[in-house]
């Protein structure tokens, strides 16, 4: 039936709006969720056009979010643990800027940031970059990490001990590694690339540095029919490409050096001045390395990415921990593998998820950790293409308090051969208790029951970290961290 504006009387549009305010009332007033405030992270400090150029100080599990759109011309003091920075907007940073243990700084396919120098200090600090980065000089600490597959640009130094991974485009002046670096785009170095004594390069894109010296171990692609590509300058004054006594090239995957060369004497003078294009080689040059006077495209660098990631979040829920992440975009994916490190070092798979194969739609992907480890514990996101290809999104992390919260005792911690269990705050209910390890396998379960001492035998177990898991009749889990020495 059609309204006309005769019906709109006065005392009609009272009674109306009567009843949508008395309405919006009730749903605000019992907690019902309002449609615009759904899934709508809460962020410790949002970015306005008041606050736009204050310094501001990160405390433990604090978070900042500059939004598209804003430019943010402060800076941030990191003072505590597990803090966030979520860039969307523009960040002009005056100072350095520093993520600090645990922390992540993620910056949107439409951020920006730029700063003076950009420093990782402490274990589990990430950087995820998918729009454009750049900074006067970046360092890295150990088990930190930065994923770029936007551009970044570093006008003078990278001193890398922790791990990067390029997908996108990356240039730098020098750059120094002392750990991991992964290439699976574009990045171009100006001055020397140094890969020093127990480091890797996993260069399976395409690296041009005017000068290469090797003392630890650079390796190829190996799934595939890609080349990793490595591009040197030419000189005939100076040794450009040295590989010592330590390095080795092309031991693992296929690897092909070439020296960017302007005539066809160039091309000779490069072949004859080296070994196999090397200035000084006295490390190994393994089966899968090979030797080109031109210069060729490398790798994957010339391929859009298999799956644009646009999030990976960990978040505790009780006694589990919720993982979700997102995507823009999908090219030949297979599956998400979930994996789980009590140190940030080692990890085990804890979930699989299958892909979506290939598809321009935005997807969404979520899974449970049903029995994490109590304490800190770090998550990591595989990727692996239907060829075999396997990518890594940036290590989160997240604490979770453990929880002998009845007053469950488990002494002595750490533990030799047998562990007490002082049960006697509990119902006089059995239960059955069970000790996981680190993968999150089912390795000793017993029997229990609550108001007594009882204990458990862990003789034949073999040393390392364990988690003991107690049912409550609340339908929960006591969750404790267990070492066995």
């Amino acid at each position: 039936m059609r309204l006309s504006n005769s019906h709109l009387t006065p005392r009609v549009f009272a009674t109306v709006l009567h009843y949508f305010l008395v309405t919006a009332f009730l749903l605000l007033g019992l907690g019902l969720p309002v449609a615009q405030a759904q899934n709508q992270p809460a962020y410790t400090y949002t970015i306005t056009n008041s606050n736009k150029t204050s310094t501001f100080t990160l405390n433990n599990n604090q978070s900042l979010y500059i939004p598209a759109g804003m430019t943010f011309m402060g800076n941030v003091n990191w003072n505590g643990q597990n803090c966030q920075i979520y860039n969307e907007g523009t960040w002009k940073c005056p100072g350095n800027v520093t993520v600090g243990k645990l922390g992540t700084l993620s910056i949107g396919t439409r951020g920006t940031l730029s700063c003076q120098n950009l420093n990782l200090n402490g274990d589990g600090a990430a950087v995820s970059n998918r729009g454009s980065l750049v900074a006067s000089n970046c360092n890295t600490s150990a088990k930190s990490s930065i994923q770029n597959s936007g551009t970044c640009q570093v006008y003078q130094a990278i001193n890398n001990t922790g791990s990067i991974y390029n997908e996108g485009s990356w240039k730098s002046t020098y750059f120094n590694n002392n750990y991991v670096a992964n290439n699976c785009g574009e990045m171009e170095v100006s001055d020397a690339f140094h890969n020093n004594s127990n480091s890797r390069l996993i260069n399976i894109g395409k690296l041009t540095a005017h000068e290469l010296i090797n003392d630890g171990d650079i390796q190829g692609c190996t799934t595939g029919s890609g080349v990793g590509k490595l591009v040197v300058d030419t000189n005939l004054f100076s040794s450009l490409c040295r590989q010592n006594g330590s390095g080795k090239a092309g031991m693992t995957g296929r690897l092909d050096l070439s020296r960017r060369n302007t005539s066809l004497l160039g091309a000779l003078i490069s072949y004859m001045v080296g070994i196999q294009g090397w200035d000084v080689q006295t490390g190994v040059l393994g089966t899968s390395y090979s030797y080109n006077s031109y210069v060729a495209s490398g790798g994957c660098s010339s391929s859009p990415l298999p799956v644009e990631l646009t999030s990976f979040t960990a978040k505790v829920s009780g006694v589990a921990v919720k993982l979700n992440w997102a995507t823009a975009s999908e090219k030949d994916n297979d599956y998400f593998a979930v994996e789980r490190s009590a140190d940030g070092t080692m990890f085990q798979p804890v979930a699989q998820v299958a892909g979506q194969g290939t598809t321009s739609a935005a997807s969404t992907y979520g899974t449970t950790d049903q029995y994490p480890l109590a304490g800190t514990s770090y998550y990591r996101l595989k990727q692996v293409d239907q060829d075999g290809a396997v990518h890594y999104a940036p290590v989160v992390s997240v604490q979770l308090t453990a929880a002998p919260l009845a007053g469950v005792l488990a002494y002595p911690n750490p533990v030799v051969d047998r562990l007490t269990l002082d049960l006697r705050s509990l119902a006089s209910n059995s239960t059955t208790l069970q000790l996981r390890n680190l993968a999150g396998q089912v390795v000793l379960t017993q029997s229990v029951l609550g108001g007594s001492t009882q204990e458990l035998d862990m003789q034949t177990l073999p040393a390392g970290v364990y988690v003991l898991q107690l049912p409550t009749e609340a339908g929960a889990s006591l969750v404790q961290r267990i070492v066995k020495q």
